[in-house]
């Protein structure tokens, strides 16, 4: 039988390097070093041109996230990996600490690259910098069939813009939730959160929340950096296709649950995508819980008492989840008694009004989101 590394290699000796620079070789290699530690079968993307499973039915385990936070801690210093936009003196910077790389940075370098093994082709007559730079991220030109195609080694492929044509020919691609998974699956808990947070802080909040629930390490979450489809986001969700009927809609509605993983600065209270989500997890009447990090693990909130505090037949349920949920943040606390999400922001004050539009005119308002915070963070 052919394994997935054989055909990634049948697929690769196609091509013929246009003389690549070796720093973008190296990352190349690199990233095939993630395939092997992170599980990922390149075979589940390469028998088929597009994409097949449902962007709302992949989830990821919490096995594999904690796999994920062992190969940051692992390579992060070593694999050189680096910020998505270059600093004021003009360089990417190189992110040596694995406790700083934030959920961005990881997509940037790891997942948006890796999930594209063999690059894609291009439509329009373009050259990248000398350096390999390309629009999104740093990429190897090859020659495959006498037609140009970009392996990226970091970062993808933007969107085209609105009715402009694509430059870039999407196909070969998917997620790590596909590469993880040839089937669908259906999450019980959808996670939202702030892209600027510490991986392994995130992850060490999505395991709290398993820890709490009694899930185990084949517990399903979705999360869209695992469920999407980087290299061709308009695709996945319909150059015309409203907000509600993104992905993320779909999985909450799949959902059992939603888990608002709180960084330590709080800016899940004040960005309107969160608002947005968790304004649909609350109109969907969905249990609700909230994590975060701190003294070094992750921490839990919930209305009620959790599968973990009606561990002990012999203690009262309630004063368990209070001795528990003492252990959190009490600034995070005052964060969210605070939060007004009709006030929440975002990098384009398009999305800000088309988010409030919807959450006003199909949601039912702030109101209810706003109150479940609330009401948490006092009980």
């Amino acid at each position: 039988a052919t394994t997935h590394g054989d055909r990634l290699a049948s697929a690769k000796s196609a091509f013929a390097d246009d003389s690549p620079s070796d720093a973008l070789q190296l990352v190349e290699q690199r990233l095939q070093t993630a395939e092997g530690f992170l599980n990922l079968s390149v075979d589940h993307v390469l028998c088929r041109e597009y994409s097949k499973l449902r962007p709302e039915c992949r989830p990821i385990e919490v096995s594999g996230l904690r796999r994920v936070a062992e190969f940051i801690q692992t390579y992060c210093a070593s694999h050189c990996w680096t910020s998505p936009q270059p600093g004021a003196s003009g360089e990417h910077e190189i992110i040596a600490d694995p406790k700083t790389l934030s959920i961005a940075q990881f997509v940037y370098n790891v997942i948006q690259p890796v999930t594209a093994p063999i690059g894609h082709g291009l439509n329009v007559s373009w050259h990248p910098g000398s350096d390999g730079s390309v629009p999104g991220g740093f990429a190897i030109e090859r020659l495959v069939k006498g037609s140009r195609r970009f392996r990226y080694v970091r970062g993808a492929p933007p969107d085209p813009e609105p009715g402009q044509r694509d430059r870039f020919v999407r196909d070969f691609s998917g997620s790590i939730a596909e590469m993880l998974c040839a089937g669908e699956r259906v999450a019980p808990w959808f996670c939202t959160h702030w892209w600027g947070q510490p991986m392994l802080e995130f992850i060490e909040c999505i395991c709290a929340h398993a820890h709490a629930f009694l899930l185990g390490d084949d517990a399903l979450y979705w999360l869209f950096a695992f469920a999407g489809k980087f290299s061709a986001m308009e695709l996945e969700r319909g150059a015309e296709a409203s907000v509600i009927e993104y992905p993320f809609f779909r999985a909450v509605k799949l959902a059992e649950g939603g888990l608002l993983v709180m960084d330590q600065n709080a800016m899940v209270t004040r960005r309107a995508w969160i608002a947005f989500e968790t304004a649909i997890v609350t109109r969907l009447k969905k249990t609700f819980a909230v994590s975060t990090f701190d003294g070094g693990k992750g921490h839990t909130l919930a209305l009620d008492p959790v599968p973990r505090d009606h561990r002990n037949p012999n203690r009262d349920a309630a004063a368990q989840q209070q001795m528990r949920q003492r252990k959190f943040p009490g600034q995070r606390l005052a964060a969210m008694l605070e939060t007004r999400l009709e006030k929440a922001n975002s990098g384009s004050a398009r999305d800000v009004s088309t988010l409030r539009e919807c959450i006003e005119q199909i949601l039912g308002g702030y109101d209810a989101a706003d109150k479940e915070l609330h009401t948490i963070a006092a009980a």
